[in-house]
């Protein structure tokens, strides 16, 4: 399972602002090297596009997140479950020896 999160993780694309990755002194400015006007609508799609698979991504990610919870809180209350009932044989093993135990001294009892 937490391969599968892993791998949607790397899958998972990074959307730059800018594809050339130039800075600018103002955010609002325009580098030289970023999409002219006209194209700013071909940006626009892509941005929106990544945007949609990414925000696919993160849901699988958050079903995977939840599977594993689920089968955590499973686990745990088995190994709770398992605790209780170890702890019940235990104390019916030594109620157990008790008799035994007595049973033995009755019989050396009336043996003697």
């Amino acid at each position: 399972m937490s391969r599968d999160i892993l791998r949607i993780a790397a899958a998972m694309p990074v959307v730059a602002a800018f594809d050339a990755g130039a800075s600018t002194s103002s955010p609002w400015q325009r580098p030289a090297s970023a999409p002219a006007p006209a194209d700013n609508r071909v940006t626009a799609a892509r941005v929106s596009a990544a945007s949609r698979e990414q925000s696919m991504r993160a849901g699988q990610v958050t079903s995977a997140m939840s599977e594993i919870n689920s089968g955590t809180q499973r686990n745990a209350d088995m190994v709770s479950q398992a605790a209780a009932s170890t702890e019940t044989l235990r104390s019916e093993a030594r109620a157990l020896m008790a008799s035994v135990s007595e049973f033995g001294h009755q019989n050396e009892a009336a043996a003697a």
